[in-house]
């Protein structure tokens, strides 16, 4: 099995890769890495961005590489053209907080 990962940042290419590729053996995975330790040196600006982060603050670069290998890995066999979102939940917290009405 061929594996192919594409970022987050291409998440429309990433489905589209996997349509014209699926036939030939090709699975896509899409990472979306969320914020990570060394996103931001200033104290203030990184002390608000671990206080948004549901699990407890920012992620380390080792759970963006761990979800990258997962996803380049015979693991996901039966995944195709998904986008893994690495982020803390930070995604899902911001769509619950959104108004429904």
């Amino acid at each position: 099995m061929k594996s192919e990962i594409v970022t987050g940042a291409a998440a429309g290419l990433g489905a589209g890769v996997a349509a014209k590729f699926d036939a030939e053996g090709y699975r896509v995975g899409v990472m979306d890495g969320g914020m990570s330790a060394p996103f931001d040196a200033d104290p203030k600006v990184r002390a608000a961005r671990e206080g948004a982060v549901p699990n407890g603050g920012l992620g380390k670069i080792e759970d963006i590489a761990e979800a990258v290998w997962f996803l380049a890995s015979p693991q996901p066999r039966y995944v195709n053209a998904h986008q893994l979102v690495v982020d803390g939940g930070v995604c899902h917290s911001l769509l619950r907080s959104l108004p429904r009405e």
